[in-house]
């Protein structure tokens, strides 16, 4: 099957291109086989041109968010929208969403879409730093023109299809929230390239296997590129060719969309997001402790949410005992580990250990204590079960042996000093 990435821009020029990688996935591995550089938008049209069967991840947003399609009364449907949205030159577009915002509050002003919330990205209105709103404006109409099943916003029987990407996201399991690319040459520095070279690494080991279900192949030459390539373009081309493999793997379900969303508004495609969008945050039913108090693990705000799966929610503690204090916290509401099914229990484990990295990646500690407060008698005062990943760090206890043992300080110590 033949695979594409593209890094998009809303100005394609010879110093800043649309990027694009190519690749066949073959049985369990993805090869890339070409890096190419579209300097116009006339290329990148052709490219949706192409015949023959393959399927492209793109990196803007497909959609606006409901409330701004609410509140400037443009069609519910997405063709339609966008159809409205072609009629316009990129002075109207900008100068109705710099109108719509004029009157609006401080922190109403700019609206995200479900899946923006859940990827942690910028809303799609925005217009200025990265301007992902003129990358809306101008591939929108573009792929809208094309003859593509537009996933999920345009569904049509064709051999051609285009689903939405975001490479942070890929990046984000290697690095975490480093920072890997500036297209400012005076910013890139040696940090960033190593950032590069950690995704690298990490996209062609099993890690990349055990998420996406699939091994990546790349040629020496490709590899210097993505790291050597400051913008970090070409590398986010490889990163959209990864999600766009992995939604063909799941062409049977969906490419990978959940049931249950908003489709107007579009849907980035990874399998962090691979379920209906009722267990992709916590849930709406509020548990009750003691008859009066909400739990607070069922109404967490999803800004506290630093990643999740299907299962669990990964946060940090709001009464940390160490820097980077952390908590898993199962979706559904239960008391006791001993409440999980064999597969959140895999769940668990998998996330416990995405986490771990991530600590050791912005917190750099020693060692952790992994503590479980498993009933009231065992100091669990939230019936929620949460379990604590806690960084330990040299120096922060005079004599940290025994561990959990501590417990019940009486029978902690069974050494001799």
């Amino acid at each position: 099957m033949k695979v594409i990435g593209i890094d998009f821009t809303s100005s394609p020029s010879n110093s800043k291109p649309i990027t694009s990688a190519t690749g066949f996935l073959e049985k369990n591995t993805l090869s890339i086989t070409a890096l190419d550089k579209l300097v116009s938008f006339e290329q990148f049209e052709a490219l949706l041109s192409e015949p023959g069967e393959w399927i492209a991840g793109i990196d803007f947003p497909f959609g606006q968010s409901q409330k701004l399609i609410t509140n400037l009364q443009w069609p519910i449907n997405w063709e339609a929208y966008v159809s409205l949205v072609s009629q316009l030159d990129k002075v109207g577009f900008v100068r109705l969403l710099d109108d719509y915002k004029a009157d609006r509050a401080v922190g109403d002003k700019e609206h995200r879409r479900e899946i923006d919330v859940l990827a942690k990205s910028i809303s799609p209105q925005k217009l200025y730093g990265v301007p992902v709103g003129k990358m809306f404006f101008e591939g929108a109409k573009r792929i809208l023109a094309s003859n593509t099943d537009i996933v999920p916003v345009r569904r049509k029987n064709s051999s051609q299809v285009v689903v939405e990407a975001y490479p942070a996201i890929v990046a984000r399991r290697f690095i975490d929230k480093t920072s890997y690319k500036n297209d400012q040459k005076s910013k890139q520095t040696d940090a960033l390239r190593t950032a590069r070279l950690e995704i690298v690494k990490g996209i062609q080991s099993e890690r990349l296997m055990s998420v996406y279900g699939f091994h990546l192949a790349l040629t020496k030459d490709h590899e210097e590129t993505l790291v050597d390539d400051a913008s970090g373009d070409a590398l986010d081309s490889v990163l959209c060719a990864i999600q766009s493999a992995w939604a063909h793997s799941n062409k049977a379900n969906n490419y990978g969309v959940p049931s249950n969303i908003n489709t107007n508004e579009g849907w980035i495609t990874d399998p962090m997001f691979n379920c209906d969008i009722d267990v992709l945050v916590v849930p709406e039913v509020i548990h009750k402790i003691e008859d009066s108090a909400p739990c607070p693990f069922c109404t967490l705000p999803l800004d506290r949410i630093e990643t999740q799966n299907r299962d669990f929610i990964v946060i940090r503690d709001g009464y940390p005992i160490s820097p980077g204090h952390t908590l898993i916290i199962p979706k559904r509401h239960i008391s006791s580990f001993f409440d999980l099914s064999r597969t959140e229990q895999n769940s668990l484990f998998y996330l416990l250990e995405t986490a771990k990295d991530s600590l050791d990646k912005e917190f750099q500690p020693d060692s952790y204590n992994i503590g479980i407060n498993d009933g009231a008698e065992a100091g669990q005062t939230v019936p929620h079960l949460h379990i604590h990943l806690i960084p330990r760090y040299k120096g922060d206890q005079n004599d940290p042996r025994g561990g959990v043992r501590w417990l019940i300080p009486d029978k902690a110590k069974y050494w001799n000093d």
